[in-house]
């Protein structure tokens, strides 16, 4: 699966209002913290860096 081929499917099945306009990107495995959580700032971070 590509970031074009979630864009399409949620263009085709989804109202216009939830279409991903700001684009999709795929990571290997989001950023945790010992305890496993989300580390957000570490995500923000690394999609600030994709786009």
């Amino acid at each position: 699966t590509t970031e074009q081929d979630i864009i399409d499917t949620v263009s085709q099945h989804l109202p216009d209002h939830m279409h991903l306009r700001g684009g999709v990107v795929i990571l290997d495995q989001l950023p945790r913290t010992e305890n496993q959580k989300v580390t957000k700032k570490e995500l923000k971070k690394m999609i600030a860096l994709a786009i």
